[in-house]
């Protein structure tokens, strides 16, 4: 059986296309290079009007909850529910780095802190604090639960707390040692992430 010449051409043409070898896509970052990208400059973060850090426990403290921030007017409020604190008052900050593979999220950068402020807390006398120092959380029979409006935190331009770490300790902030209130290790963190 003949086939005829154009019929010939094209099936040479479609079986050129299958043997033609794909673009090399470019190889995506791994999770580590993502993760321990400390000092890799971050992007511009998007202007956010509502965000939330789910908190996962570390070192096994059975610490979880979550974390919202809701831009109103001036201030972003602020509202932290969380599970499995012993009773008492715990730190809770926001960190400049990442969480790292793990679950680790020892505050890689320090607290946040723009304004290059001494440790304090939200209500410290002439404004005096990290912005990262959201003060203490109190907990009453493994549960917690705080909501504030903090005038300090933002969720636009460069100051912006969307994609940071907002993490829980295992002690009590005295919103004056430096440079985290002899708070104690983190028990549990999340990343800030847009809504």
């Amino acid at each position: 059986m003949r086939i005829p010449p154009l019929l010939g051409f094209l099936l040479a043409m479609a079986a050129c296309a299958t043997n033609e070898r794909a673009e090399p896509q470019p190889t995506p970052p791994s999770i580590d290079d993502l993760l321990s990208a400390d000092s890799a400059p971050k992007p511009f973060p998007p202007d956010a009007e509502r965000a939330r850090a789910e908190l996962q426990p570390t070192g096994g403290s059975g610490v979880e909850g979550t974390v919202d921030f809701t831009r109103l007017g001036d201030g972003i409020r602020v509202v932290a529910f969380v599970r499995g604190l012993d009773d008492g008052l715990f730190a809770l900050h926001i960190y400049e780095g990442h969480i790292h593979e793990g679950g680790s999220c020892g505050g890689h950068g320090g607290h946040f802190n723009p304004s290059g402020a001494s440790h304090g807390g939200p209500e410290s006398a002439d404004g005096r604090r990290h912005a990262g120092d959201l003060g203490n959380i109190r907990s009453e029979r493994g549960r917690a639960r705080y909501d504030r409006i903090d005038t300090v935190l933002r969720m636009d331009g460069m100051d912006s707390i969307v994609g940071r770490v907002v993490a829980i300790h295992t002690g009590q902030d005295d919103l004056n040692t430096q440079p985290s209130g002899g708070s104690g290790d983190i028990a549990a963190c999340g990343i800030i992430e847009a809504r």
